[in-house]
């Protein structure tokens, strides 16, 4: 429970705001750009690698401190399973292919009443402590039902270079992709992020007319990215 592991995925780090004027003027820098808007939910950051030819998680990963995680795949190793659906009908995914997703792995308020109506002797005061919980015990991988992986997004190791390529350098068309083709044989649920995608100014928009105490998850604001940028660092990674 306590190893560490270097990961090879960088999960990033966040440049925070306390007001929409402070992010009109940032998102000003960045035009012209469409952004993505996301909730900053409370939980834990993971890259997970799967093969899709066969669905198994090969690595599970925190994104910990310094580039050093703590591995976590002994918990979905033999418990998760991702299923996809091939990109078109003419590719067919092989041993080697790999698929790494950024996700949050978090409890949602009702999960977490489930979750501490399950338990004899102790309760958790919070989704993310009952996440870290999940993820520090010997027992998660039976807790794992009341977890859910949010994804973020997607980097694609595949044989057909061009195909990843085509994936890697756009993110609405990956996340569209596994939104619609992804999904997951276990009791964990999953969500995919982002919530909402438009201009600057439908950005500030959204951002105003947001609401976090009626999220289903614990969260502490918002996250917004451009979406260039985004694809001209994951298009660039080795």
């Amino acid at each position: 429970l306590t190893n560490k592991h270097w990961f090879g995925e960088f999960l990033g780090g966040l440049n925070k705001a306390t007001s929409t004027d402070q992010v009109d003027k940032f998102l000003k820098k960045l035009e012209p750009s469409t952004f993505a808007t996301s909730e900053k939910i409370d939980g834990h950051s993971l890259a997970i690698t799967f093969t899709p030819y066969n669905g198994q998680v090969v690595d599970a990963t925190t994104r910990g401190e310094g580039g050093i995680g703590k591995d976590l795949l002994y918990l979905f190793q033999d418990t998760v399973k991702f299923g996809l659906r091939t990109p078109n009908g003419s590719y067919k995914f092989t041993p080697n292919d790999k698929i790494v997703l950024k996700v949050e792995a978090a409890v949602t308020w009702h999960d977490l009443e489930l979750l501490n109506n399950s338990l004899k002797n102790k309760s958790y005061a919070s989704c993310r402590s009952a996440v870290g919980a999940i993820m520090g015990s010997e027992d998660g991988a039976k807790l794992l039902e009341f977890l859910t992986i949010v994804v973020h997004q997607a980097k694609f190791f595949l044989t057909d270079k061009q195909l990843s390529n085509q994936y890697n350098s756009n993110f609405i068309r990956s996340n569209e992709y596994l939104k619609h083709n992804l999904s997951i044989s276990s009791k964990v649920k999953l969500q995919f992020n982002p919530q909402f995608t438009g201009s600057r100014k439908e950005t500030i928009k959204y951002i105003e007319d947001y609401n976090r105490f009626e999220s289903a998850f614990q969260n502490d604001g918002i996250v917004v990215v451009a979406l260039d940028k985004v694809e001209e660092w994951v298009g660039n990674c080795p």
